[in-house]
């Protein structure tokens, strides 16, 4: 469970939020391209699929959609703090969100 407490759209002003996601994942048998598991990211807005990928002091999941214009990554350090980036080329705009997760590592 990641919890955000900060958004921030583009270059103005950062806002307080309250945005929660679950992050459910299945690690693969091996890893493939470099990631370690298949997720499920699902959030009040929308269900997506996600890879994740872990190391020691860093974990981070990434998605694509609409041919890759569209993209978020998120990354969470060992202590859960986590920061989530939401990139839309077709419009072009940029979300930042900061916050904790929960059981990342």
């Amino acid at each position: 469970m990641c919890s955000f407490v900060t958004e921030c759209i583009e270059t103005e002003s950062c806002e307080s939020t309250s945005y929660d996601t679950t992050i459910d994942y299945k690690d693969f048998t091996a890893p493939q391209d470099g990631m370690d598991a298949s997720a499920t990211w699902r959030d009040d807005a929308v269900t997506r699929n996600v890879v994740l990928s872990g190391r020691p002091d860093i974990t981070f999941a990434m998605w694509a959609e609409n041919d890759g214009r569209v993209f978020g990554r998120l990354v969470v350090d060992a202590a859960g703090d986590a920061r989530y980036v939401v990139m839309d080329a077709t419009i072009p705009m940029m979300i930042t969100y900061y916050g904790t997760c929960k059981d990342a590592a």
